[in-house]
């Protein structure tokens, strides 16, 4: 499953989308605040813990960004 399947699965009623860029560079957003870029850090994120962020977010709090990596 790809991983905006996944994040739209945790909340159907999120804003899921995608743009064509550089091979290897997006980022997650979440109430317009990154929570995490893929170019920034270099890698590909570990899907259950956006999965687990995006389930625990009460929607007020300021977003703090994910850093653990695939290959961190």
């Amino acid at each position: 499953m790809e991983l905006a399947d996944k994040l739209k699965a945790t909340d159907p009623e999120a804003d899921v989308s995608g743009e064509v860029g550089r091979y290897g560079s997006f980022e997650v957003k979440l109430n317009g605040e990154i929570l995490f870029s893929a170019l920034e850090l270099k890698g590909f994120p570990v899907t259950a813990k956006l999965v687990e962020y995006i389930k625990k977010f009460d929607g007020n709090s300021k977003v703090e960004r994910i850093s653990e990596t695939q290959s961190s």
